[in-house]
């Protein structure tokens, strides 16, 4: 819990990230979970072009993320879909 704080943290300190959704088997009921799932949204119109700032930079960085963390940084957009679509 403490690695899943500590990453919530950093990506708020990054300025860019305007929401962070918790799922996956780490929102049920399980005794222990064997992962956590992760949605990170970015604001409307992010500009993936720009250039990052060091804080920024160190929240995509893959194998940093995974090392310090043991989060596994994918890019899914159809996980986001599919939450939108299950949205009261």
């Amino acid at each position: 819990m403490a690695k899943l704080e500590a990453f919530v943290h950093e990506l708020r300190a990054s300025g860019m990230v305007r929401a962070i959704i918790v799922n996956g088997s780490f929102v049920t009921n399980k005794e222990a979970p064997n992962d956590i799932d992760l949605l990170i949204v970015l604001p409307a119109g992010h500009d993936f072009r720009a250039d990052l700032t060091p804080t920024q930079y160190r929240i995509v960085v893959r194998r940093r993320v995974k090392r310090v963390y043991g989060v596994v940084v994918e890019e899914d957009s159809a996980d986001y879909a599919a939450l939108i679509r299950r949205a009261p």
